[in-house]
């Protein structure tokens, strides 16, 4: 089945090691859109599961919330998205072998600030009533899980973005200019109705209202001045490019979630 193939080309472009991924360019990349929402929401939905289950084995004998946002930092920094990560690291440091301890500091700092962002986000209480009856109301989750369902959302449409601003050179790998001449701005517009609409209906209990806005503006900046630095940095869209923007916008709107919330 067509779709089944372009899911495995997003998962093996957004997971696989440079190695891996460099012995081919993986079919189904040439249409990219809805397989790598489909994998995003997917991977959201991962995560709400993980701090759910986390958070029943631990809370309330050890320590509130450490233990879920811990457990979920930790799986988002060496899960699927670890090269977004490592990209992020390598782009804030020089290029070189001798480098390579304070990339793996630049990382640990980037899991710190993962994990305080789940971590703040765990004390958000503050939802709108519902008039869901009992058995619908996974139809409308806790505010907190709202968020983290919507997080990779962000992640991918930067990665459209990145794409539709910055244009493939002669340098740009082979899997990067497929999934690039896969996207087009209706998609890239379509990928940002989704979490855009998504965020403000899920923060409508967040007052003052103008507080609602500032996850999207946030988010919507890291992904182009993101996209727009990493391209610069790396020389030219790529890969590392696209993982890097990927993370980091994810990154910033889950953090401005949490501010926003507060």
């Amino acid at each position: 089945m067509k779709f089944l193939r372009n899911l495995r080309a997003v998962w093996s472009y957004l997971s696989a090691s440079p190695r891996r991924l460099g012995a081919g360019v993986p079919e189904g990349l040439d249409r990219p859109v809805r397989a790598l929402a489909t994998v995003s929401a997917a991977w959201g939905v991962a995560m709400v599961m993980l701090w759910h289950v986390v958070h029943r084995l631990t809370f309330p004998a050890l320590l509130h919330w450490i233990f879920p946002a811990l457990a979920c930092a930790a799986v988002w920094l060496v899960g699927p998205y670890r090269w977004g990560w490592m990209a992020l690291a390598r782009s804030a440091t020089p290029s070189g072998g001798r480098w390579r301890a304070v990339r793996w500091a630049v990382l640990v700092g980037l899991g710190a600030w993962a994990f305080a962002a789940f971590h703040g986000l765990g004390w958000k209480h503050t939802d709108a009533a519902t008039q869901l009856p009992g058995w619908l109301g996974w139809l409308w989750p806790r505010a907190m899980y709202r968020v983290m369902l919507l997080t990779p959302l962000w992640g991918a449409w930067a990665m459209l973005v990145t794409v539709m601003y910055h244009r493939p050179t002669d340098r740009t790998d082979g899997p990067t200019r497929r999934l690039a001449g896969g996207v087009s701005a209706g998609a890239a517009a379509v990928m940002l109705a989704v979490p855009g609409a998504g965020t403000l209906v899920s923060l409508m209990s967040v007052e003052p209202a103008w507080r609602r806005f500032v996850p999207v503006a946030a988010a919507v900046a890291a992904a182009i001045l993101g996209g727009m630095g990493l391209t610069r940095r790396f020389g030219g869209v790529s890969r590392e490019v696209l993982l890097g923007c990927n993370v980091l916008t994810q990154l910033i709107f889950l953090t401005t979630c949490s501010l926003a919330m507060s």
